[in-house]
């Protein structure tokens, strides 16, 4: 058991450290020449999408219950595709029209990964295949519309417009009301998730741990507001989005949470057990 504790730790800190030397190289990529400039930008990004997708496989390995697997999977690939977007936006493109639609294609990301999120809140505590109420599913409907108006956004100009003299869009732009209500939305669903795990999370046997999902989702709401005020400047915005994610709900797996009382059939988060070892300190995984 402290073998598994230690090798938990161990790889925790391997993250934050590659997370770390990806902001280093970030930085270095603002500040050098053109070509070593090509290489930090190409090491940053490889870094970043390296541990999304890391983590994605640990996911699939580590998680039996299909249901949660499935929905932090698709939660993982939109955090993948949102660092994918932003690297080919930048550094293999440079047509005005092309870019600006990567930079709408942005959305699809944030507006379904909270909802991916969400959706795995509402499944912890159920049976295999006892899935949550299909009425849920019709958040799909608010998040398409959502998303079609940002990327016809050229057609009506009602999530950005273009300040007046302005050479493109990108140069210089006003936000309209349909991304104030994008950003609710966003916003909205990550409240709504950390508050579902938090209570469940009281009420299951995790609860002396309650705590450590909760740091973590409160420390990530405020580093992705930081960034997005330009006042951290070390990480941009995406990869913090991104890191929250994955903090939140690897945080939820390291506790062992479980989402029903102790007398509830024990289907939550379930790990994969290698031996017999790990099948007695699963719950720390």
């Amino acid at each position: 058991m402290a073998d598994i504790k230690r090798k938990s730790i161990a790889k925790l800190c391997l993250a934050l450290g590659l997370f770390i030397l990806a902001g280093v190289f970030r930085q270095l990529d603002r500040l050098a020449a053109p070509l070593p400039s090509a290489v930090c930008f190409l090491l940053t990004n490889l870094i970043y999408i390296g541990l999304a997708m890391a983590w994605g496989f640990s996911i699939s390995r580590r998680i039996l219950h299909c249901d949660d697997r499935r929905w932090l999977l698709l939660g993982c690939a939109m955090t993948v595709l949102w660092l994918f977007l932003r690297t080919v936006k930048y550094r293999f493109f440079s047509g005005d029209t092309i870019t600006r639609h990567l930079w709408y294609l942005y959305y699809v990301p944030q507006i379904l990964a909270p909802l991916f999120s969400l959706f795995v809140a509402l499944q912890l505590g159920r049976r295999e295949g006892a899935a949550f109420s299909r009425r849920w599913y019709l958040l799909f409907i608010p998040a398409a519309l959502l998303i079609g108006g940002i990327l016809s956004n050229d057609l009506h100009q009602m999530a950005f417009r273009s300040v007046p003299g302005a050479a493109t869009l990108q140069a210089d732009y006003t936000h309209g009301w349909m991304y104030y209500l994008a950003m609710t939305w966003i916003v909205g669903l990550l409240l709504a998730t950390g508050i579902i795990v938090y209570r469940k999370c009281r009420i299951s046997e995790s609860r002396r741990y309650a705590w450590v999902p909760l740091c973590a989702f409160l420390s990530g709401i405020v580093l992705c507001a930081l960034s997005f005020a330009n006042t951290y400047t070390f990480h941009k915005m995406p990869e913090c989005f991104c890191l929250t994610f994955a903090a939140f709900w690897e945080s939820c797996l390291q506790v062992g949470l479980r989402g029903a009382p102790s007398t509830a059939p024990k289907t939550r988060l379930t790990l994969r057990p290698v031996n017999w070892t790990q099948r007695r300190a699963k719950r720390f995984f």
